[in-house]
């Protein structure tokens, strides 16, 4: 009787300590949260032709997993932890800084132009579409900033993709990590 209470008691301090940890893991993400949106927003674009470099990579890693969420990821995990190279140097955490920053610069310029070119998706598919555009490549990109769309969007990048919010978390939790 008494270990079954013993045990009891043990098992609810258990749970308050756990409890007591998951709130300091909360507090800590937090802090890194607002250091990482700090960094992001006071990070320079990176140059467009290491860019350019940058999206071909990804759409072949993407290629190769057949996963936007899982291309993504491996190709942040490169991209951060210098497994990668960018106008024949060795990437860096920082590089994963710039790289966001060009893709949500860049994308954003895309909703003006295409506003009245992109029909049929709805506000959430016109969005999906803006968001991977520039995973079509520079060429296209290019002439879509001029409101001009040449032939259909990819099969494979049409429907949910959320590229700008994957690279973004994935750099987040990278930076977090490389951190230690």
């Amino acid at each position: 009787m008494e270990s079954a209470i013993a045990t009891s008691i043990n098992v609810e301090e258990t749970f308050k300590n756990v409890g007591e940890i998951q709130r300091e893991i909360n507090e800590k993400q937090e802090i890194i949260g607002k250091a990482f949106r700090a960094i992001l927003h006071q990070s320079e674009a990176m140059e467009e032709d290491n860019f350019w470099e940058l999206i071909e990579n990804l759409n072949k890693t993407i290629k190769r997993t057949g996963n936007h969420k899982v291309g993504t990821e491996n190709f942040m995990h490169n991209l951060v932890f210098g497994h990668s190279k960018v106008g024949g140097e060795d990437t860096t955490v920082e590089d994963g800084f710039s790289f966001v920053k060009a893709y949500e610069e860049m994308s954003g310029k895309l909703s003006k132009p295409l506003w009245n070119v992109i029909e049929g998706y709805g506000d959430d598919g016109y969005g999906d579409i803006i968001d991977s555009f520039l995973l079509f490549g520079k060429e296209r990109y290019m002439k879509a900033l001029e409101g001009v769309i040449e032939g259909e969007p990819d099969a494979q990048f049409q429907g949910e993709n959320y590229m700008g919010t994957h690279l973004e978390d994935d750099l987040q939790e990278k930076f977090a990590r490389s951190c230690c």
